[in-house]
């Protein structure tokens, strides 16, 4: 399934970096909402990869052995790979690269702060079960779905779940979120999710305006809108 939804320009990219995670010794995934979106059987638009590592490493290896250009964010541990496109040629081919991670937040509706961390807890501080899926790339691991936080089970159900209790605490745009996914698949709220919206939607008050209107204006762009 991913390799016939991926273009021949990402099947080619993503192939040269993981054999560069794998001479760096450390194992690499496609997460998030790509392999939920494949599982459900529709076109996925996001493409997140996680090094369980450090990325800046691995990036800036894979530019001293390719070329091509790197953004680097240091304190989010992540990087921007920039290579010339392939497929057809005269474009850009862009990866986001991270490292897995665990975060925590001083108060909640704050960015968080990023340290270094397990792939297992890298999926943890994800808002949905079914965006903690992930698809290993490396070797002889290639194709491997690592589910840590029963998400499969719950995209066969048609459940949106919290990973963590917190989770609407640390991250009140996550409540957000929550209705846009219930509509665009026709899921339903898990019992423990919707206690925790109700408990939780004062945070929302907590957000910056920008972070609120950027919620809303992805809610706006949605087929089922209204």
């Amino acid at each position: 399934q991913m390799d016939s939804i991926l273009s021949r320009d990402q099947n080619y990219y993503l192939l040269k970096l993981a054999g560069v995670a794998e001479k760096c010794g450390n194992p690499i995934y496609i997460v998030g909402g790509f392999v939920r979106d494949i599982l459900l059987g529709n076109h996925p638009s996001d493409l997140d990869v996680v090094v369980e590592g450090d990325a800046l490493v691995v990036a800036g290896e894979f530019i001293r052995l390719n070329g091509g250009e790197v953004i680097t964010h240091k304190s989010f541990k992540t990087a921007r790979i920039i290579e010339p496109s392939i497929y057809p040629p005269g474009k850009k081919i862009v990866f986001d690269l991270i490292s897995s991670r665990s975060e925590k937040y001083e108060k909640p509706g704050a960015l968080p702060i990023v340290r270094l961390s397990s792939l297992r807890d890298d999926l943890y501080r994800r808002d949905f079960t079914i965006n903690s899926l992930a698809i290993r790339l490396d070797g002889i691991h290639y194709g491997e779905l690592r589910d840590e936080l029963g998400g499969m089970k719950d995209l066969q159900n048609g459940i949106v779940r919290i990973t963590h209790k917190h989770s609407f605490r640390e991250d009140p745009t996550r409540i957000f979120r929550a209705a846009r996914y219930m509509i665009r698949y026709d899921f339903i709220l898990s019992d423990d999710t919707l206690r925790d919206v109700f408990a939780e939607r004062d945070g929302i008050s907590n957000l910056s305006a920008q972070r609120t209107r950027h919620e809303l204006d992805l809610i706006f762009n949605e087929d089922k809108a209204g």
